[in-house]
Protein backbone atom coordinates (compact mmCIF):
# COMPACT_ATOMS: atom_id res chain seq x y z
CA UNK A 1 0.00 0.00 0.00
CA UNK A 2 1.26 3.27 -0.71
CA UNK A 3 1.69 6.10 1.58
CA UNK A 4 -0.41 8.39 0.02
CA UNK A 5 -3.36 5.78 0.54
CA UNK A 6 -2.34 4.68 3.54
CA UNK A 7 -3.03 8.29 4.35
CA UNK A 8 -6.03 8.80 3.07
CA UNK A 9 -7.50 5.40 4.93
CA UNK A 10 -6.38 7.12 7.83
CA UNK A 11 -8.21 10.24 7.31
CA UNK A 12 -11.05 8.23 6.33
CA UNK A 13 -11.35 6.39 9.57
CA UNK A 14 -10.75 9.13 11.75
CA UNK A 15 -13.67 10.64 10.39
CA UNK A 16 -16.00 7.79 11.02
CA UNK A 17 -14.75 7.99 14.66
CA UNK A 18 -15.75 11.76 15.12
CA UNK A 19 -18.70 11.04 13.58
CA UNK A 20 -19.27 7.50 15.77
CA UNK A 21 -18.04 9.99 18.60
CA UNK A 22 -20.52 12.71 17.68
CA UNK A 23 -23.73 10.50 17.71
CA UNK A 24 -22.68 9.33 21.35
CA UNK A 25 -22.13 13.13 22.48
CA UNK A 26 -25.24 13.72 21.55
CA UNK A 27 -27.28 10.66 22.97
CA UNK A 28 -25.20 11.22 26.41
CA UNK A 29 -26.36 14.67 26.85
CA UNK A 30 -29.88 13.70 26.14
CA UNK A 31 -29.61 10.96 28.91
CA UNK A 32 -27.47 13.72 31.11
CA UNK A 33 -24.45 11.61 30.70
CA UNK A 34 -22.07 13.66 29.36
CA UNK A 35 -18.05 12.48 29.04
CA UNK A 36 -14.95 13.64 28.40
CA UNK A 37 -14.53 15.19 24.77
CA UNK A 38 -12.16 13.61 22.26
CA UNK A 39 -10.98 15.80 19.49
CA UNK A 40 -9.87 14.91 16.09
CA UNK A 41 -6.68 16.02 16.65
CA UNK A 42 -6.33 13.80 20.05
CA UNK A 43 -7.09 11.28 18.01
CA UNK A 44 -4.57 12.02 15.23
CA UNK A 45 -1.82 12.28 18.13
CA UNK A 46 -3.38 8.82 19.36
CA UNK A 47 -2.84 7.48 15.94
CA UNK A 48 0.38 8.79 14.71
CA UNK A 49 2.20 7.29 18.07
Amino acid sequence: MKLCEAKNLRSDEIAVVLVKGKEVSKAETKAGKAGPTVTESDIQHIIST
